[in-house]
């Protein structure tokens, strides 16, 4: 009887260690919490594209049936860009690709440049690229359209993705030890958290080649819609290398995808 009590003692306690101690082995991350905080930031960063395409598209009509009037479309872009305070400035320009009326007010100095667009008969959402303002940004934009249907010119909206994301990942991220990157199907880093690596291309750059899990990853980044995976990066702060969970989901506007890709370092 002893013996038999010794060993279900034995047993029991060998249970305990193996699952208890499966807890201490590799990293700690809570992943439940990374990938719900993803997916609110996923649709609210949705949300607000589609809401904004939305109004374009409706302020593209009124430029149409304005015909192209200088006073009424600077009211028209008004409305747009005080409805959505991370817009760098509205233009609209003319077929030839002349812009003819500019907002805010500060903007007007752009009015008669040519935009360099080309016909954009369809709504466009470009990747970020260099701007008549002399910033890097992206655009969207949408055809003004004749109340005869003929191709009039192009309304746009531009914006930094800096301004965007920090209205939306600011108020969800403080305080949680998340960061968020946000990536084009480029490589390039459009928006970090933390600031540190905005502007880097995770694909081509030469600092991120020595991290062989980290590059392994940014090809799932580009290829893959959303996943998850781990990898071995210094601390932003200490330069110390640790590891990081990243899960990512996308968002996608007119044939335009962005990575919205949370990372958070295991626990200590």
């Amino acid at each position: 009887m002893g013996s038999k009590r010794f060993s279900l003692i034995m047993v029991f306690a060998l249970f305990l260690v193996l699952v208890l101690g499966s807890s201490c082995i590799g990293p700690d991350f809570n992943i439940g919490k990374l990938q719900a905080t993803t997916q609110k930031l996923q649709q609210q960063t949705q949300d607000k594209l589609n809401s904004l395409d939305s109004d374009l598209a409706a302020a593209a009509v009124k430029l149409g049936r304005a015909g192209l009037s200088t006073s009424d479309a600077r009211q028209i872009l008004n409305d747009v860009c005080s409805k959505y305070p991370f817009l760098n400035d509205c233009v609209a320009a003319d077929a030839s690709g002349k812009v003819f009326a500019a907002a805010p007010d500060t903007f007007r100095k752009y009015e008669g440049a040519d935009l360099k667009t080309g016909d954009v008969k369809k709504a466009t959402f470009t990747k970020v690229i260099p701007t008549i303002e002399g910033i890097q940004a992206v655009s969207l934009m949408q055809p003004i359209l004749s109340e005869k249907g003929e191709y009039a010119g192009v309304i746009s909206a531009l914006f930094q993705p800096e301004s965007f994301f920090d209205a939306i990942a600011e108020p969800e991220l403080k305080g949680t030890g998340i960061e968020l990157n946000v990536l084009q199907t480029d490589g390039l880093n459009i928006y970090d958290f933390s600031g540190t690596d905005t502007g880097g291309n995770i694909l081509k750059d030469a600092k991120y080649q020595e991290y062989k899990e980290l590059v392994e990853l940014g090809k799932r980044f580009t290829t893959q819609e959303s996943g998850t995976g781990t990898y071995t990066y210094p601390n932003h702060t200490t330069g110390a290398s640790t590891i990081k969970m990243a899960v990512w989901y996308s968002v996608t506007l007119h044939g335009t995808s962005w990575r919205l890709i949370d990372i958070q370092e295991a626990s200590k």
